[in-house]
C-alpha cells in the first residue's frame, strides 16, 4: 500500500503487541514483571490503555518515577480516572498505604476490586462513584493522580470544592501528579491548568 519501512515497523509492532496480549488475556491476573509494582498481579482486562506494557512494568515510566519521588511517606493515594485500579492497587501493595480509585466507568469498581482481593489488598483499596466521598474524612498528606483524559480542569475543580466544603481549616497537605491532555478545544491544556493550580494556592514542582 505504498508504506514506508517505519510505518511498517510501527504496524507490525502493533500487531505482534496485539498478539501477545491476545495470549495474556487468557489468565484473570498476570504479574507484573519489573518496575515500581514488580510482583502484583494485575488484571488483563484493560479500560483503554496497554496491558503489554503493564505486564513488563514499563507503563508511563514517567508517572512511575514521580510516584517514586513523591509517595514514600503519604497517608493516603487517590486515583482519579483510575481504570481497572493498576496504580490504586500497585500503590496499597508498594507503599502498604489506603488507596481510593475513582472512575466514570462503573466497570472499573469491579476490576479494581477483584485485583484487590486476588492481591489480598482488600482492606487497603477501595473504590468511590465520587472525589467528594473519596476525601471525605481524609486528612495528612495524600497523593492525587489525576488522569482523565481533556477533563482535568473540571476534576481539579471539583477537588478544591470538596476540600473546602469538608475540611473546615483541618490542615492537609495535596501532592498532585496531573497528566495533561488536549482540551475541548483541541489545544494542550497544560498553561491553563498551571494558572488554575497557582491561584489556588498551589506550588509547581516540575513539567515532566
Amino acid at each position: 500500500k505504498g508504506f514506508s519501512a517505519r510505518q511498517l515497523l510501527k504496524a507490525s509492532s502493533s500487531f505482534y503487541r496485539h498478539e501477545l496480549e491476545q495470549k495474556l488475556r487468557i489468565q484473570k491476573h498476570i504479574k507484573v514483571l519489573g518496575g515500581l509494582f514488580s510482583g502484583m498481579l494485575c488484571s488483563t482486562s484493560t479500560l483503554s490503555s496497554v496491558l503489554l506494557a503493564k505486564y513488563q512494568g514499563t507503563y508511563e515510566c514517567e508517572v512511575q518515577d514521580l510516584i517514586i519521588e513523591w509517595a514514600s511517606d503519604v497517608d493516603y493515594f487517590l486515583d482519579i480516572g483510575c481504570a481497572e485500579g493498576y496504580y490504586v492497587n500497585g500503590m496499597a501493595y508498594r507503599f502498604g498505604i489506603p488507596s481510593v480509585g475513582v472512575d466514570v466507568n462503573l466497570a472499573a469498581k469491579q476490576l479494581l476490586l477483584e485485583t484487590a482481593k486476588a492481591n489480598n489488598l482488600t482492606d487497603y483499596v477501595s473504590f468511590s462513584d465520587s472525589i467528594a466521598a473519596a476525601l471525605s474524612g481524609k486528612t495528612g498528606k495524600i497523593l492525587i493522580l489525576v488522569d482523565v483524559d481533556g477533563a482535568e480542569h473540571d476534576v481539579l475543580k471539583e477537588v478544591f470544592e470538596s476540600l473546602a466544603s469538608a475540611l473546615c481549616g483541618i490542615p492537609i497537605n495535596i501532592i498532585f501528579i496531573i497528566e495533561t491532555d488536549l482540551a475541548p478545544n483541541n489545544k494542550q491544556n497544560t498553561p491553563d491548568l498551571i494558572n488554575f493550580l497557582v491561584e489556588h494556592g498551589a506550588l509547581i514542582q516540575s513539567i515532566a
